[in-house]
């Protein structure tokens, strides 16, 4: 954007001295030429502020996610997915971070029951991510966190019935109002403006939601 064309990425270690002790970070492990020990960096940057409890290393690279789980056995790793794999029980990752179009229900429960749980990248509308809690996704990356943490508060408001009203549309190609909140993805034109103000069934306040910046390539401390 012509807005912010002179901006830089910042290097890790800046990200992490701003948000020490405020929020969560997902950190995804990118090799563009900088893939010499990038995991034990990233661990070093991260235990030297204080933050290995507030992050999530997630990454494409299988190899990536094995070496962190080998490195911190303890620290939550996630394996980004550009479609559904095969025997999900075989991948030693804690979660897998999928696009949103695979997330089928049938999906999530299969890993669930290999115990992985699913994020979904990237949902931008509240339609989607009102469909994804249903699914039954445990967390949503969004280039939107305030919209999604609106689209959550309105939903945790809802009943079990009412939560199969709101689902019933989709299946008819009916797009339900999703209140107050301006869309931005491909159904914008025929979706209204309003909340559907109607229940969504259990209270899924407990959905993490991750702010995704797109960079070049990744920055750390002297590059």
């Amino acid at each position: 954007m012509p807005k912010f064309k002179d901006e830089r990425v910042p290097p890790l270690a800046a990200v992490l001295d701003t948000y020490e002790g405020k929020v969560g970070l997902f950190i995804e492990l990118k090799y563009y030429g900088h893939d010499i020990d990038l995991e034990q960096r990233v661990v070093e940057l991260v235990e030297t502020h204080g933050m290995a409890e507030h992050v999530v290393v997630i990454s494409l690279k299988v190899d990536a996610i094995q070496k962190m789980k080998t490195l911190r056995p303890d620290w939550n790793a996630g394996l980004l997915m550009p479609e559904t794999a095969g025997n999900l029980a075989k991948i030693n990752t804690d979660f897998l971070a999928i696009n949103a179009s695979f997330a089928s229900r049938s999906f999530i429960r299969s890993a669930n029951r290999v115990e992985k749980y699913v994020v979904v990248w990237t949902v931008n509308d509240p339609i989607g991510m009102s469909t994804m809690i249903s699914c039954g996704v445990k967390g949503i990356i969004t280039d939107k966190p305030a919209l999604a943490r609106s689209v959550l508060e309105q939903l945790a408001q809802l009943s079990a019935p009412e939560r199969t009203i709101l689902e019933l549309p989709k299946f008819f190609g009916i797009l339900p109002e999703i209140g107050d909140q301006t869309c931005t993805n491909d159904i914008r034109s025929s979706m209204p403006r309003r909340f559907l103000q109607l229940p969504f069934g259990p209270t899924r306040s407990d959905v993490p939601i991750a702010c995704g910046t797109r960079a070049s390539k990744p920055q750390l401390a002297g590059h």
